[in-house]
């Protein structure tokens, strides 16, 4: 996403019932390596004690080759932080947070199956 291309111009809302989104970055004490940058929440999902989380407001992680979510756009290469049950590995996620796509398995499948497995991300 550029600059002209920021969820906000975009007028993007929750995919759900659509809120919406509001630009937030993140502290400089961030211990996952995203000090700084800069990301969108839901503030309807945060009043209702729900994370609030949307999407980051950036390209990193998101690739042509990514596989494609449910609304047919490139996904975004992430990974899950500290305080995560999963800390260290990797995920695909909406780029954009219009849907609700997300993998933990390097295939890019949302169910699993025997060829299924976790990963590191490599994009980051």
């Amino acid at each position: 996403m550029t600059d002209t291309m920021r969820v906000e111009s975009l007028g993007l809302r929750h995919p759900k019932h659509f809120a919406t989104l509001h630009r937030r970055i993140t502290q400089p004490s961030n211990r996952n390596r995203n000090a700084g940058r800069p990301y969108y929440i839901c503030i309807s999902c945060k009043r209702n004690n729900r994370e609030g989380w949307a999407t980051w407001d950036d390209e990193r992680g998101v690739r042509n080759s990514n596989p494609s979510c449910y609304c047919g756009d490139f996904s975004r290469h992430d990974q899950d932080g500290i305080g995560r049950g999963r800390h260290g590995l990797g995920f695909w996620t909406c780029a954009t947070g219009s849907c609700d796509y997300y993998s933990k398995y390097l295939n890019g499948w949302t169910s699993y199956a025997p060829q299924c497995v976790e990963f590191y991300p490599w994009l980051l």
